[in-house]
């Protein structure tokens, strides 16, 4: 039931993470030409690792927290969760 070190857990999320990144570059929304459950799905899933500083705080991740963000925004889903704070 623990993690192994071996299962790489930080490094396959950080894999998949920059992947998104990357493609969040290339368009506005996660799938498509147009706002979808993909983009409330990523935006939500990602929303607890803001609290996790190797991945918050990595540039190479900062267009996909300010993406994230942006959505909070313009959607006006800003209100912090309970573990933000």
């Amino acid at each position: 039931m623990f993690l192994n070190v071996n299962d790489k857990v930080y490094e396959k999320l950080k894999y998949f993470l920059t992947h998104n990144t990357r493609d969040l570059k290339i368009g506005e929304y996660v799938y498509g030409n147009q706002f979808s459950a993909a983009d409330i799905t990523l935006a939500s899933l990602i929303r607890p690792l803001r609290i996790v500083p190797y991945l918050y705080d990595d540039p190479s991740l900062k267009a996909l927290f300010d993406w994230q963000q942006d959505l909070f925004n313009q959607y006006k889903m800003d209100k912090l969760s309970v573990y933000e704070e």
